[in-house]
């Protein structure tokens, strides 16, 4: 059109949506009158909700494709190191994906438990450095993504609790943290405690004596000394009880591999509840078989403080490797389980999704604020698109590219988008089943005589369409022109009139990101059926199952029950 007049946009007055659109694109037509109109062009309901006074705006808006989210899930990833019980078995290091929102610890635990075979009632959550602990105890409220941020300063371990300590009274056991270190000697040749590995808890009971103190130390670092005992003795210290493996390794021997001491010097006062001495620094536990850990407790007179040990390894046999109280099995790299990859394939994102993602309503930002007419301000409205009537040739673009404040929220999401060749059915995301043609709307431009609606065209014979529009349908293979125009037929074909069928002709693909990139195409032949693969000159046969890959960027549809020339 030559001349455009002004228009103003028309919002809705609690009007029918079918009056309110035939207006909205009778105004469009003033403006936009030709065979790209008829062909390319749809009608969006656009509903934008005033959060402050309710007020609602409904417009509809004209457009030539549509652009579809991708909905990528928000998933985020943990790792940390799982302690068994049994430490004969070495510790294992897992990576954990899950759904940013509304996932919580409690979750954790039972994908945790899945994947190793434990019971989540038997293992909780603990940040564990060389010098501080903290339980995660708030399972069922605490989400994962809050220690996942933690994480970034601490260590997260999975504590697996030994049977015999789940079954033990609790009145009277003791939890008591241990702290392993090594003895070494500093600059000024003065005697410190290296932190060797993270804290530990062991469960004790206060009927418990010095001995069994030891004994119960000894058993849960045991797993040292049994993986790298001489190999000719090996098989015969491993058979050993604790106790007996104690005696022979502590008891009976002249130096002694580790001693017990009190961690004092943060948490007392001047002088030590345990050898009265003032400013203690970690005395010693001394080695009895009478004195219990309930008369340990009853010297503590402070009630904030609380019992941990501190084992400092010393003189230990040459064989014993001390970083191995920090060996793991690292898991997060292995390959996805069978059933790991179906949840995969389950998970693949659909045409329909990203359709269902389109609908969702959303919430308008500060740069994006709606003017309230109303209010008289602007607000953070939201906004609720839907396709209200759907063109001949359906344009459908992928948003894959994100942008953001920075340079990491920027990118491009290669997700695959699985679509349909044939038989794709849209009309659960149409309103109205009509095109926007069969709308009976008055002649805008001189001369301009509009091809029949689908409604129209349905009640006239063939030969009256051929007399009255000279048109060819799309499977002629000689192109013929009215007065050097292209000429455009409608006709209903469905079978169903709920139904709303869509056949892909066309795909362009996108390869690079968004600094640079490469594009090529996929055609439908529609005289030989068959698809071809356009890159720059080359032009090669393909497979139309070849057609839907992740570089899929804007895709054309034609739809079914509309026939029409080019």
């Amino acid at each position: 059109m030559r001349v455009k007049p002004f228009t103003e946009s028309i919002e809705s007055e609690n009007e029918p949506d079918y009056e309110v659109a035939l207006k909205s694109w009778q105004n469009h037509l003033k403006r936009n009158q030709s065979i790209i109109v008829d062909l390319f062009h749809g009608q969006f309901k656009s509903q934008i909700t005033c959060p402050t006074c309710s007020r609602v705006s409904i417009t509809f808006d004209p457009f030539n494709s549509v652009s579809l989210p991708i909905p990528v899930k928000k998933e985020k990833e943990i790792d940390f190191f799982f302690i068994h019980a049994n430490n004969e078995k070495k510790a294992v290091k897992l990576a954990i994906t899950y759904p940013k929102a509304n996932h919580f610890v409690k979750d954790l635990k039972k994908e945790v438990a899945r994947r190793l075979k434990k019971n989540p009632d038997n293992f909780h959550f603990v940040f564990s450095t060389y010098h501080a602990k903290e339980v995660i105890d708030k399972e069922e409220t605490t989400l994962t993504n809050e220690i996942r941020k933690k994480k970034r300063f601490k260590n997260l371990f999975a504590f697996e609790i030994p049977q015999e300590d789940l079954q033990a009274d609790p009145n009277d056991k003791v939890n008591i943290d241990i702290h392993p270190t090594k003895k070494g000697t500093s600059y000024y040749n003065s005697d410190i405690h290296k932190p060797l590995s993270f804290i530990r808890t062991v469960t004790m009971l206060k009927s418990y004596t010095v001995r069994q103190i030891y004994v119960k130390i000894f058993k849960y670092f045991r797993f040292i000394f049994n993986e790298n005992w001489p190999e000719e003795e090996k098989e015969s210290f491993v058979a050993l009880s604790d106790e007996e493996a104690f005696d022979k390794v502590w008891t009976n021997a002249e130096k002694k591999p580790f001693l017990i001491h009190f961690v004092t010097t943060y948490s007392m006062a001047d002088n030590c509840e345990f050898c009265g001495e003032k400013r203690c620094g970690n005395c010693v536990l001394n080695y009895d078989e009478t004195t219990t850990l309930a008369d340990l407790l009853s010297k503590i007179k402070d009630p904030t403080y609380h019992l941990e040990f501190e084992v400092v390894f010393d003189q230990v046999p040459d064989f014993v490797n001390l970083d191995s109280l920090n060996g793991f099995t690292d898991l997060t790299k292995r390959k996805a389980s069978e059933e790991d990859t179906k949840s995969q394939e389950s998970s693949n994102v659909t045409i329909e999704d990203c359709f269902e993602q389109f609908e969702l309503p959303e919430q308008l930002g500060e740069e994006n604020a709606w003017y309230c007419s109303k209010c008289k301000e602007h607000q953070k409205a939201t906004k609720k698109m839907e396709i209200y009537k759907a063109p001949p040739i359906l344009v459908l673009h992928f948003k894959r590219f994100k942008s953001g404040t920075s340079f990491y929220k920027k990118g491009k999401i290669t997700q695959k988008v699985d679509f349909p060749i044939d038989d794709f059915d849209i009309s659960r995301f149409v309103i109205n089943k009509e095109l926007p043609t069969d709308y009976n709307v008055e002649k805008i431009i001189p001369n301009f005589d509009p091809e029949p609606t689908i409604a129209e065209a349905s009640t006239q014979d063939d030969s009256a369409a051929t007399q009255n529009h000279n048109t060819m349908n799309v499977e002629d293979e000689t192109p013929e022109t009215k007065n050097g125009e292209m000429n455009v037929e409608s006709s209903s074909g469905a079978a169903n009139p709920d139904s709303l069928q869509y056949s892909l002709f066309a795909v362009v693909n996108h390869y690079g990101n968004m600094g640079f990139g490469h594009y090529t195409a996929y055609a439908k032949n529609h005289v030989q059926d068959s698809w071809h693969y356009f890159d720059d000159s080359r032009v090669t046969n393909e497979n139309a199952e070849s057609v839907c890959t992740p570089a899929a960027y804007v895709l054309f549809y034609k739809r079914k029950d509309w026939k029409f020339k080019i």
